[in-house]
């Protein structure tokens, strides 16, 4: 009794009873649902009405779940008392790459381009901390029983995605005509399925990324019910993957997908050693017998056109590759420690490249991923991704007997592979960040419970915690929405040109960039408008130069090198007299 007596006091002066602690569980269990609602939401998010109709709304979904996560946090910490956070293994190397990241943009050839990325790529600073940002916040909300919950999110949302693939692929295709080349969106004649991402090898890169956790959900299925569940899905990833027709992706989904299944052949093989044998052989014929038939869909003999380009990398997008590389290397040693700042390769690169190597297309990746954060981060970056991918792999071999550790070390390395001919990319990376998380989570001990309430919390330290955690949530909301409502107005503006309506064009461009004032693209395009270009480029008779000119070199100082908005600016300064 005097106990309780002693206690009141305190319940009174501030807010440290068990309803602080409570109070902490709901936050934390709206953070999950939050994580829930992301992890699907991310690689299905698209915006019709903007221009960027695929990376960007992705880019301002990451941005608003971070930032929501992030107040949830600090309204969790207020009402506690004090802060409190789980660490792991990877805090340090992930801090340091994102410190080295912040380097190489305090730095850059264009800060502005290192900070917030290029249009359509978003690869800057912003974009990477908010990567680290959803790593940690994902570690603080959720256990293993979670993670393995999350998995299934991501495999939900990956099979909307899938469906929508196959779809696309079906309807689309018999709009691409017998072109026999290899483009982004198009090989032999097939479409290339990009699904919500906008890219064929981003999905690719996605899709590689889940198929290794199929695997493993089915061959953890029990029951009838659940095998031909995920059988359904493991088939539907495995076709969106196939009609990507990305070689990279193929090849890290395959390795990933055999790290998985390697244990369970292995242990089938010692029990049953000649039914093993006898499935293996039956596969590698009916392969075999296939593609020397062409037996099958038109799909299936595509792919296997595509697999066969594999034994020459001198050739295709693999010649592209090569030179890409080798004139990467000029450009790293140029700026070997901190590199030219985050996603401003394409700045940099026409300096350095030796040939035309793709026609029409400006390159702003190196297309291997150590070479890309070398080019723009330099070694330090390098280290530091270096001791983040060991970090990863000493912790999968602590935890390599807990349920599950196998594929998503599996799926880590299948997305690894992907990226080593392509680069880290929104709409695959923010999921890898996720899945990152879930992998450190499923990995380690289940955590120390919460820490109790601290004694004294007073109103004005909630008040101020929750406060804070408001303004994060509305930072979060206006910086989701913003961007997005630029490139809308971008949109409009595009419309009213090809109308013929400058003066709508001109306000809806006007609004765009205040909206986004640090898009290149924005400024070109008004530009054209006040130069009255035609489709050839060519000023018209309503042109106004002066007004043109200083649209243009807005443009280049924001990051644009695309040689057509340089040769209009000296069209424009010809113009102008100067």
């Amino acid at each position: 009794m005097v106990r309780v007596r002693d206690e009141k006091p305190a319940a009174t002066a501030g807010f440290s009873t068990p309803s602080g602690a409570v109070r902490a569980a709901h936050l934390d269990r709206v953070a999950v649902w939050v994580l829930r609602a992301g992890v699907v939401a991310l690689p299905l998010a698209v915006w019709p009405p903007g221009y960027d109709i695929f990376v960007l709304p992705k880019l301002a979904l990451l941005r608003l779940l971070v930032l929501t996560l992030a107040g949830l946090r600090v309204a969790a910490w207020a009402v506690v008392g004090r802060p409190a956070w789980r660490r792991t293994p990877l805090d340090l190397p992930l801090a340091l790459f994102v410190a080295s990241a912040a380097l190489s943009a305090a730095l850059a050839v264009n800060v502005g381009v290192a900070v917030f990325g290029t249009y359509y790529r978003y690869e800057g600073l912003l974009t990477i901390a908010c990567y680290a940002l959803l790593f940690w916040l994902a570690v603080q909300a959720i256990d293993r029983r979670e993670a393995r919950t999350l998995v299934r999110c991501l495999l939900l949302g990956g099979y909307v995605v899938a469906l929508l693939a196959a779809v696309q692929w079906a309807i689309g295709g018999a709009a691409v005509g017998a072109g026999a080349g290899e483009s982004e969106s198009t090989f032999a004649g097939s479409l290339r399925a990009a699904s919500t991402m906008g890219n064929a090898n981003a999905l690719g890169t996605f899709l590689a990324l889940l198929l290794p956790l199929a695997a493993r959900e089915l061959l953890a299925a029990r029951g009838a019910g659940e095998r031909v569940l995920a059988t359904n899905v493991a088939a539907c990833l495995g076709l969106a993957l196939v009609l990507t027709y990305s070689r990279a992706a193929w090849a890290g989904a395959a390795l990933g997908v055999a790290i998985v299944a390697a244990g369970p052949a292995a242990r089938a093989a010692r029990r049953r050693p000649a039914a093993a044998a006898g499935v293996a052989l039956a596969a590698a014929a009916g392969l075999g017998l296939a593609a020397a038939t062409r037996a099958g869909p038109g799909w299936f003999g595509t792919a296997l056109a595509r697999a066969a380009t594999l034994s020459d990398a001198t050739g295709g997008s693999g010649a592209t590759r090569l030179h890409i590389w080798h004139d990467s290397l000029p450009l790293i040693v140029a700026r070997p420690w901190t590199g030219w700042g985050p996603d401003t390769f394409g700045l940099v690169f026409p300096r350095f490249a030796t040939g035309d190597w793709t026609p029409g297309y400006s390159i702003d990746k190196a297309h291997n991923d150590l070479l890309q954060v070398a080019a723009t981060q330099g070694l330090l970056g390098v280290a530091a991704q270096l001791w983040l991918l060991g970090a990863i792999v000493a912790t999968f071999w602590r935890g390599r007997r807990r349920p599950g550790a196998v594929a998503f070390l599996a799926a880590l390395v299948a997305y690894e592979v992907t990226l080593q001919t392509g680069f880290s990319w929104l709409p695959a990376s923010a999921p890898a960040s996720l899945l990152m998380a879930t992998a450190i989570v499923a990995w380690r001990p289940d955590p120390a419970p919460a820490p109790a309430p601290a004694p004294g919390v007073r109103r004005a330290g909630v008040i101020a915690g929750l406060g804070a955690a408001a303004a994060l949530l509305a930072a979060g909301l206006a910086l989701a929405t913003l961007p997005v409502a630029a490139d809308t107005r971008f949109r409009s503006a595009l419309a009213a040109q090809a109308r013929d309506q400058h003066a709508v064009a001109l306000r809806d461009l006007a609004a765009a960039r205040r909206l986004a004032p640090e898009e290149s693209v924005y400024a070109a395009e008004t530009g054209d408008v006040l130069l009255d270009v035609d489709r050839t480029g060519a000023p018209g008779r309503a042109a106004d130069p002066v007004a043109a000119r200083a649209a243009y070199e807005d443009a280049v100082r924001l990051g644009d090198v695309r040689p057509e908005v340089r040769e209009r600016l000296a069209v424009a300064d010809r113009m102008a007299g100067h």
